[in-house]
Formats: C-alpha cells, structure tokens, sequence
C-alpha cells in the first residue's frame, strides 16, 4: 500500500509538472522552450541548426495556447554558421548568453527597444556582423558581448554606466565608438585589440579603467584622459603603437604596470596632476621617454624633474610653453570702426572680467554684436541665473539683452534707446562682463572674437557693418594663496578669503588659489595658514591633513569639539546677549560658523549700524567678522589672528551676540542653529569641522501693542472664555 502511494504521487509531480512547461518544441522551423502558467516562450536551440534568414514571431501557438514569445535563450542559435539574418519581435525583453555565439555568416540582425539585456558571448565571433544598433533600453551588456565581431561602429547607450569585460575586444573593424556619460567604469580589456581605431574620447563621467581596456589599438593616434578619472589599471594603452600624444588628467595618483607600454611612437605627454604620479620602470617601458616631451603645471616642474622615471624624459616644460597657437590679435588701432575686447586674463576655477569697446565715426544709437569665447570660458550668472555685467555711461537711457544661442555658441548682445537716444562719445567701453574660467582648462592664450557687429545711425535710417575682431584671453597659473589674484601672497589675500568665508562678495577671487591647505574647502584654515606664510612662519603654503569629522547634530556632552549656544530668554520686542561658545580638543588660532535665528529675531545694530557682539577673553589678539547671507538667511561669523594666537582653554565662551526680537513675535520656544562650524589649526594646515548644534530661545512676555492677543493665555490664537477661566483659577490659587 505504502508503495502504491509513491507511485501515485510521481505521477501527480509527473502531472503538474507539464502545467508548467514542456521541452523545447518545434514551431514553425524555431525551437522554444514554453511556460504554460506564464504563456511566455523562449527561443532555444534543437536537433536541426538554424540556416538562412529567421523571423522569431510575436507570438506562437502550440496546442491551442498563445505564448509570448519574451527572450533568446543562451546559446539558441549557438555556431549556427550559415544563419544569414535574424528579426527579432519587440516582445523580447533578453537576449542570452551565447545567443549567437559563432554565427560567422550572420550579417543583418535588428534588436528591438524592447530587449534591456544582451548575455555575455552573445554575438562573440560573428564575423561577418558589420554593423549593430544597440538601443537606448538596453541597460547591460555582458562580458565579450561583441568580441570578435567586425562591426565598424557603435553607439553604446545612455541607460548603461559600465562596460563589461571584453565587450567589444577583437573588433578589428571598429573605426568608431560612441561612449556617453552615463559610463562611470570601462571595464577590463573592453576595447583590447580594437586596431581600426584612430580616436577615442572618453568622457567626464568616467572615474574607472580596467586592466588592458584599449591595449594593442595600434591605430590610436591621441589620448585624453579627463580628471574625472582617479584610477587606471594596468596595460590600459599597451602595445598602442601609434599613439603620439597623451594628456593624463590631474585625479591620477598611481600609473600601474605598462599603462603606456610600447608605444614607440610616443612624441608628447601633458600629465595635468601637480604631484607626479607614482610610476615604475615597467609603465613607459618600450615607449622611448629618452625621446619625448613632458608637459607639466609650471609650479611642478621641480618636482617632475627629481621624480623617479619623470626624471627620464628627454625635456620637461610647463604646459604653458606651447600648448595653445600664437594668437592673432586683430590690429584696432588700424580701424575707423570695430566693437572690441580688451585683452583679459583669468585663472583656471576663476572669474574674470571682459571689457568690451566701440570705435564709431557716425552718431551711434544702437548696436549688436556675436561673441565668440574659447572652450571652457562661459558668461558668469547670478543666484537668479542672469548673466552678470555692466553697461558703461557711454549709454542714455539704453536698453540691453543678451542671449546665449546654442547652435553657434555665440552670445548675442544688443543695445538701442526707444527714444533715439545716441551713445555718448566715439571710442571707448561699452561693456564690463564678468567671466567663468572652467578649473579644466590649460594655461596659454585663447582668442576672444567679435562677430556680426553693426550699429545703426541715430535715427536708424542705415547701418554700418563692423569687421570680425579677435581679442586674446590670457589664462595664466595661480599662485597658491594669491586669493584676490593681483600676484602676490599678502594680508589682502587673508582678509579676501575671511570675506568670502562669512559670504561677502569679493571682485575678484580665485577660489583654486584660496584653497591653501588643499582640502578643496575655502574656510577660515586658509586665512591662517596664508598669514602664517606671510610673516615667515611657515615656507610654502602645502596640502593639509584631512579634517576630522563630518556634519551631524550633535549632543554636547558626547561631542570632544563643538561650537554651541547657550538657551536663552528673550520678551518680544526685547533684546538680551545671546553667549557662544567652543569646545576644542585641539589648540586653535581661528573659527568660523553660521547662525540660523528664527523669523523675526536678529542681530541687533548701533547707531552706526554696526552689528552688536563681543568677544571673551579666550582671545589675544584677534579679529572678527560679521555678514548676514541673505540668500540663505544665516550670519557668518569669522575669527582669526594675525599673530597666530592661541585660543586660551578647550572649552568656554569665545562670543556674545546682542539678539532682538521683533514685537508681534509670538511667545514660545523656538531654535537657534549653528551649522558649518569649523576651527583651524593654529597652523592653518587643517581645520576641524563640527557638528550641528542647536539652543532654544524662548520667547515670553506681551506680544508687542497686538491688543488682541494680549489675553491669548493658553497660546491657541484666540482670546475667548478658556483663557478667562485660567485667568480666575490662577486669581484663586488652582493654578500657578
């Protein structure tokens, strides 16, 4: 009886089981594999190769059972080398791995929007596929997806951020590749003995190369490498050995085992990185450095040249020297009339301003103008997001407009007067515009140009065509510490950066400059160190450590560095001090912090209209500085000293703030913040960043001369019976 029932229940699994899917079964002249619960098909493999050209249906039917056909399973159509052609419907969402591994005479195949996968090895070795068009939803390809394949192009999609292992190694005919910056991470020889190719450019957005990824491409001819990239592995452009020129981005810190192995051809390499990057005998190995020139940052040239294999290259100049064309500055002078710029200079990650002039024989009452800037110099904009400019007093009663066109990239500027107003004068600016230099670009000379200039006669009866005009922008090296950019390191540059920590605007600040300590964080450790350099306490303005800790609200008992308020009362339309103070494990010279009042509470002015606060006596000799953002609602507050004095004690008031509260503030508890608080090392080399940290003010008496809430006693914003009832039990002793 016991083995009747085992029998019974193989059959009943034998049962269900066929509910669920069958084997692979022939519809048609294509193999499927079928799911009976979820009606989907996939295409597989059976007893008879696939030849000729094959059309994979939407939909089949087998035993009176619509299926949707979904994938190409793994290896369907595997070595099937006299398969010609594939259709493949826009139902299938996959395409497996080894899908169509071997396939040597397959030359057309169409992937639907629909697929988002295609499996490793899926179109490994079909070596007649000259062209594919991989579509947008895809999101990942697998590893030697394409290997071996002889297409000449590709566009690999925006929705993918990495490419696989070998993905695309062996395609000897790829003459073209699109990489788009969604990509992050360009896998291990993804692109390994692509020779037909002459050009790659790798995007922003990638941080990652792997081992050997464009090794043996012998027809690179240059490379670029961006700063977005802080890791190469190993072999990356091995065996390139076409390859003349190579430009390395300043991420990279280590150069592995023949990144730039055998490349005989090699005549030139700009290594953007101000340290040298760690490199060893094997790295230009074969590549003959004995012969090539190295172009480095002009403050780094020392250090390139005293470098392990740097050391080795035939000359070591500075990026400057030769690395932009001799610009051809139009001659103004020679012209009777031109719309022209003044020669400018910035620096990388700054802001600079441009002059713009007209020279007009006739009475001008209006003009416009195209103008043309180098890659990477832009208009600078506001918090608004309006360009940031002035018009000089050559105008009356003008009107302007400017207007960036993206198909010339060109900005286009115009002026006129409704009232027929003329410009003043016949020579001279019309226009101050301020500049943003991208932190990318290199030192040299760039041209500037003015195009399709004219101006109309005053009352707009003719115009005058102006030539096309070149100007030069000169972007030039910072000076570490030189923040305000007039090229020394002073006390200016320390009271620059203090300004611009509390928020005030500054004319001219070159942020890279600013950054002392290389922390890639402006604050009040950079105003230390560079007085500290300024009076010959320490030689050179050098990288910092990293800063200890990261924002977060804190409780002050647990926390070994703060800077915290103390809780305070306050009746409305009153005044009282509100007490700072700090808590640090370190010995300190300087602090800054931003305090966020709540609305209707502020720092109160003299009749100077200075603001109103003091300092403890832990300090000796310093400064403060006080700003209110208004953009952000918070005031910045700086100390520091310009004899580098020490705070005295770890733990203790160090400032007073006279707070007002307006009158119809409402009684109640409210928060007082403290946010980007930070102290520097006396030093100036590194700085402590601090938690968030929070006070309550509470605000108590009468609200103002707002009669009618003067009797709201249980603060619901009416004044009715309850508050009558509280009143009489607080008279007869209910309530206290």
């Amino acid at each position: 009886m016991k083995r009747a029932k085992q029998l019974w229940g193989v059959v009943f699994l034998l049962l269900a089981m066929s509910t669920q899917a069958f084997g692979a079964v022939e519809i048609n002249g294509i193999y499927y594999n079928l799911v009976e619960k979820a009606k989907v098909a996939e295409v597989t493999s059976g007893d008879t190769k696939y030849t000729g050209d094959v059309v994979v249906p939407k939909t089949v039917v087998y035993e009176n059972v619509t299926y949707n056909v979904t994938s190409i399973g793994a290896s369907a159509f595997y070595w099937c080398g006299n398969l010609t052609s594939v259709g493949i419907p826009n139902s299938v969402t996959s395409i497996g791995k080894n899908a169509f591994y071997g396939c040597s005479g397959l030359t057309n195949i169409t992937i639907p929007n629909s697929v988002t996968s295609i499996g490793g090895y899926a179109f490994n070795g079909c070596s007649a596929l000259t062209s594919f068009v991989i579509p947008n939803s895809v999101t990942s390809i697998g590893s030697y997806a394409f290997s071996g394949c002889s297409i000449t192009s590709i566009n690999i999609p925006s929705s993918m951020t990495y490419i696989e292992n070998y993905a695309f190694s062996g395609c000897s005919s790829l003459t073209s590749i699109t990489i788009p910056s969604s990509v992050i991470n360009i896998g291990t020889a993804a692109f390994q003995e692509c020779s037909g190719l002459t050009s790659i450019t790798i995007p922003s957005s990638v941080s990652i190369i792997g081992y050997s990824a464009f090794s043996g491409c012998s027809g690179l001819r240059s490379v670029s490498i961006p700063s977005s990239v802080t890791y190469i592995d190993a072999n990356v452009f091995y065996g390139c050995t076409n390859l003349k020129s190579v430009t390395i981005g300043n991420k990279i810190q280590t150069l592995y085992n023949g990144v730039f192995g055998n490349c005989p051809e090699l005549t030139d390499v700009y290594c953007l990185a101000e340290n040298p990057p760690i490199v060893n005998s094997t790295t230009f190995q074969n590549s003959y450095i004995g012969y090539v020139t190295l172009h480095v940052p002009a403050v780094s040239m020392n250090s390139y040249r005293s470098a392990a294999i740097w050391q080795d290259f035939k000359e070591i100049v500075s990026i400057e020297d030769g690395s932009t064309s001799p610009i051809e500055v139009t001659d103004v002078e020679s012209l009777t009339d031109a719309i022209f710029t003044a020669e400018a200079k910035g620096n990388p990650g700054s802001e600079t301003t441009l002059t713009v002039s007209m020279k007009n024989t006739q009475e001008a009452g209006g003009y416009s103008f195209d103008l043309l800037l180098p890659e990477g110099v832009a208009l600078a904009k506001d918090n608004d997001g309006d360009y940031i400019y002035e018009l000089s007093d050559r105008h009356n009663r003008h009107s302007e407009t400017v207007n960036y066109q993206e198909a010339t990239d060109v900005y286009s500027f115009a002026v006129l007067s409704l009232e027929g107003k003329a410009i003043r004068g016949s020579n001279g600016p019309i226009w101050t515009i301020r500049l943003k230099v991208d932190d990318t670009m290199l030192e040299g000379d760039y041209a500037v140009k003015i195009q399709n200039a004219k101006y109309s006669v005053t009352n707009g009866s003719s115009k005058v065509a102006l030539p096309e005009v070149t100007g030069r922008i000169s972007i030039e090296t910072y000076q570490k510490g030189d923040a305000n950019g007039d090229g020394d390191v002073d006390i200016a540059d320390a009271v620059c950066v203090v300004n611009h920590v509390v928020g005030k605007e500054m004319p001219a600040f070159i942020e890279k400059a600013a950054d002392t300590n290389g922390d890639n964080d402006v604050d009040i450790a950079d105003a230390v160190r560079i007085v500290n350099y300024v009076v010959g306490r320490i030689d050179a303005l050098a990288r910092s450590q990293e800063s200890r800790n990261e924002s977060r609200r804190a409780n002050i008992s647990e926390e070994s560095d703060a800077i915290y308020a103390a809780d305070i009362n306050i009746a409305a339309g009153g005044e009282a001090m509100l007490t700072v103070s700090l808590k640090n494990a370190q010995v300190t010279s300087g602090y800054s912090f931003d305090l966020k009042l709540p609305e209707g509470v502020t720092i109160a002015k003299d009749n100077d209209g200075d603001y109103i606060y003091n300092l403890s006596d832990r300090h000796k000799g310093h400064s403060a500085t006080l700003n209110y953002r208004a953009s952000t609602g918070v005031y910045s507050f700086a100390v520091l000293s310009l004899q580098s004095k020490e705070l005295t004690g770890n733990d203790g008031a160090v400032c007073s703030f006279k707070l007002k509260v307006a009158g119809g503030v409402r009684a109640g508890d409210y928060t007082v913040n403290i946010t980007n608080a930070k102290y520097s090392l006396t030093s100036g080399a590194s700085k402590v960043t601090m938690p968030e940290t929070a006070a309550k003010l509470t605000v108590t008496g009468a609200q103002g001369d707002d009669m009618s809430t003067r009797g709201d006693l249980n603060n619901d914003g009416n004044v009715d019976m309850v508050d009558v009832t509280k009143l009489i039990d607080y008279i007869i002793g209910k309530t206290q």
